[in-house]
């Protein structure tokens, strides 16, 4: 979302700033002059002779015949004093977002999405302003993200002003060539040039080292899936897989992100697949801030959740365990409050009740079966507090109540991005 870098602090340093940038800024009225000249300032209704009147910036009052005029334009900005406008204005989400559409009204629309942003963090509550600063609500995370990330997670984009899927946009502007091409590509990817390149690759013969050129040029996203399924097959076979996860390294963009996504948090694939799929989805901010929202997902579980097992238990321990590395590796404030609800995990194990045992005082209400018997568990996520660790630089153990005053203290004035997925 995420608001990664929102004008923290704006009523202060940062609107000066922009204020500073803007402030010598003028909206006027124009008329263009048959002799070529282009007259601008305040421009009056015509007078009683029929003479249109323009007030220049100086102060000087000029009048104009109409037969003069070649077109004239009004400015339809509203001018406002916006240095009196920020003192006079309390530091309140109804403050705030009076001044942002006051700044839009006034041609000053970066100001008005500072403001818009200052509102949300007072209020993130706010619908309105969310949505003025191009965010949706995302139920996964019970936040918002920006516009563009829930685009892309639907694998659309804008396009002349109109939303597609990239596949839509191909089609739409190159229809036939764009078919034929996928059509190739997929015959060429499953029957002939990819296997047949990579079987040359290794035998390291002659033909190795023009198979290696054509492997390092496989940059077509329309690959990605065939690479995925091949590499998954290779380590299923205990092969390492390492020839397709450089062709998909070398993808365009943000092309693979959602592979790299989960790559990073199948616990089935060497930690080297891990490492690059991390670097991979840190170069680039879509991918990042995408991936974030996954693995902060990823952290999430039912603290009464009734397991069939302990092997089920603990599978769901593994993921909270490699979501936080993964954000350990990507650290962001954003996942403080996810990261801290998960520190401990727990839930109720299922066993079997042994022939001639004894019924079970807790009873195991809802959750057992007369020859069963519920058991609470909970697992310490040490790889959850080194997560926190890493992000915040403090440490309070596994003590969550610790955790959220501290959180409180730090961030309840300042930080809006790290409340919106509470």
């Amino acid at each position: 979302m995420i608001i990664r870098s929102s004008k923290l602090g704006l009523h202060t340093s940062a609107v000066s700033v922009l204020w500073l940038a803007v402030s010598g800024c003028c909206f006027a009225d124009q008329i263009f002059l048959k002799t070529g000249g282009v007259l601008t300032g305040k421009l009056f209704p015509a007078n009683k002779d029929g003479m249109l009147v323009i007030r220049t910036d100086d102060g000087i009052a000029i009048q104009i015949a109409k037969d003069d005029i070649v077109k004239e334009t009004k400015s339809t900005v509203v001018s406002i004093d916006y240095g009196a406008l920020l003192k006079q204005t309390p530091d309140t989400a109804a403050g705030n977002k009076e001044l942002a559409l006051k700044c839009r009204m006034g041609g000053m629309s970066e100001l008005g999405k500072a403001h818009y942003e200052r509102v949300v963090e007072l209020d993130p509550e706010d619908k309105t302003s969310w949505s003025a600063i191009n965010h949706v609500p995302d139920e996964r995370i019970g936040g918002w993200i920006r516009k563009s990330e829930q685009l892309f997670r639907e694998e659309k984009g804008v396009y002349d002003n109109k939303v597609m899927t990239l596949h839509s946009k191909v089609i739409m502007t190159k229809k036939e060539e764009a078919e034929k091409e996928k059509a190739d590509l997929t015959k060429n990817i499953r029957t002939k040039n990819i296997r047949t390149e990579l079987a040359k690759l290794k035998k390291r013969d002659k033909d190795s080292v023009s198979a290696a050129e054509f492997l390092q040029g496989v940059r077509n996203p329309l690959a990605i899936e065939f690479l995925e399924e091949e590499l998954m097959k290779e380590l299923q076979g205990g092969g390492t897989g390492e020839i397709y996860m450089q062709m998909l390294l070398q993808m365009p963009g943000v092309s693979a992100t959602k592979v790299f996504i989960r790559l990073a948090m199948n616990t089935n694939v060497p930690n080297f697949i891990v490492d690059q799929s991390l670097e991979a989805l840190n170069r680039y901010d879509l991918s990042r801030d995408i991936a974030a929202s996954d693995f902060i997902a990823a952290l999430r579980s039912d603290p009464k959740a009734a397991y069939k097992s302990q092997a089920a238990f603990q599978s769901v321990v593994a993921r909270i365990d490699r979501a936080a590395q993964n954000l350990q590796a990507l650290p962001s404030e954003v996942a403080i409050v996810a990261l801290i609800n998960a520190l401990v995990t727990t839930g109720n194990v299922i066993q079997q009740r042994q022939q001639g045992a004894g019924i079970d005082s807790t009873g195991g209400s809802g959750l057992t079966t007369p020859g069963s018997v519920a058991i609470p568990v909970a697992y310490n996520q040490e790889s959850v507090l080194f997560a926190l660790q890493e992000i915040t630089k403090v440490n309070h153990s596994y003590n969550k109540d610790a955790w959220r005053i501290w959180f409180a203290q730090t961030y309840a004035k300042t930080n809006l991005d790290l409340r919106r997925i509470e």
